[in-house]
């Protein structure tokens, strides 16, 4: 199921999110992936979230920034001490940045209530600094906004 918002880069590429899916995973155990869908409609999975610490199930689509990275977050794992309850899968959810080869690496995880939980949509400034919403916030479920600098 996608979800978020596609981004468009200059050759004509879509980038975004699948709340469910990816490779590697049993049906029903499947946490999520970002893909590529190029102009003729050949898609790729670029990365296929393993729902530990490098996240799960994203949902608020992607950021390109100007070297073709790509920055996301996800709305689980990461710390999976961080509980959310409600038969929530495990974790707060991290930032994730994906290279031009596509290797994944985390630049953030949110580990409780007082920093955030189950961010959402992510912005880049012309620095590449990383800004977004999350939920959460001292335990008063107030939300937090973030700044994160690679």
């Amino acid at each position: 199921m996608p979800t978020g918002t596609l981004v468009l880069d200059a050759a004509g590429n879509l980038y975004g999110t699948t709340h469910f899916g990816g490779s590697g995973c049993s049906p029903g155990e499947c946490t999520g992936t970002v893909f590529k869908l190029d102009p003729s409609g050949n898609e790729t999975v670029l990365h296929s979230f393993t729902g530990g610490s490098d996240g799960s199930l994203p949902w608020a689509g992607v950021a390109l920034d100007a070297a073709g990275n790509i920055y996301g977050s996800t709305g689980n794992g990461g710390d999976l001490n961080c509980n959310l309850g409600n038969n929530s899968p495990p974790g707060c959810g991290v930032v994730f940045e994906l290279n031009s080869t596509d290797e994944e690496t985390v630049l953030y995880t949110f580990s409780n209530f007082s920093d955030g939980w189950v961010p959402g949509a992510i912005i880049l400034d012309a620095a590449g600094d990383v800004y977004g919403p999350a939920g959460g916030g001292d335990y008063c479920d107030c939300g937090v906004v973030f700044k994160i600098v690679p």
